[in-house]
């Protein structure tokens, strides 16, 4: 699955649990048709963002970012900038 995903990128192994990197996730609402990203709050930066939108192919008019108690906590801190994703 990752090679067909990500071909050109060297697998690289994580260290910890998935509750220590900040995390979150995206749910589409069906009645009113919008998508709410719950995510950590290390990932609320404006470059965050737009990768998450351009990652998932969000609407921007239609998707709302909020954070969750769930996704908060995260054990290893971001430093830096999103990476840039290629075009698909």
């Amino acid at each position: 699955m990752y090679g067909t995903h990500w071909p050109d990128k060297p697998k690289r192994k994580l260290v910890g649990e998935y509750e220590d990197w900040p995390r979150g996730r995206v749910v589409y609402h069906v009645r009113n048709e919008v998508f709410t990203a719950y995510i950590d709050r290390q990932l609320s930066g404006d470059g965050f963002r737009a990768a998450i939108l351009k990652a998932f192919h969000l609407p921007p008019e239609r998707t709302r970012f909020t954070s969750d108690a769930h996704y908060s906590g995260a054990k290893f801190k971001v430093s830096g900038r999103p990476v840039r994703a290629s075009a698909s």
